[in-house]
């Protein structure tokens, strides 16, 4: 048997959910911005791609969790556009 959730639990998961997929999807961009000016060297480029797979793999969490598959797709086509690089 499954709970439901009322309309203020569903709004508190969304919301929870969306500023979890923000934060995770700020954070690689942050880091791309980082690596592409050159901002960091040495094993600062370890930590900076090491964060950026890390925050890529918790926004399609974050998306499958909200079950929005457009911003799961955002995530895919970013990767795809860091690919063709």
């Amino acid at each position: 048997m499954t709970d439901r959730m009322t309309a203020q639990e569903l709004i508190r998961f969304e919301r929870r959910w969306k500023i979890v997929f923000a934060i995770f999807a700020l954070a690689p961009a942050a880091s791309i911005f980082a690596f592409e000016f050159v901002l960091v060297e040495g094993t600062g480029i370890f930590w900076c791609i090491g964060i950026g797979i890390v925050s890529l793999m918790g926004a399609l969490y974050a998306a499958s969790e909200l079950r929005d598959p457009l911003r799961r797709e955002g995530v895919l086509d970013g990767l795809e556009v860091l690919d063709d690089d």
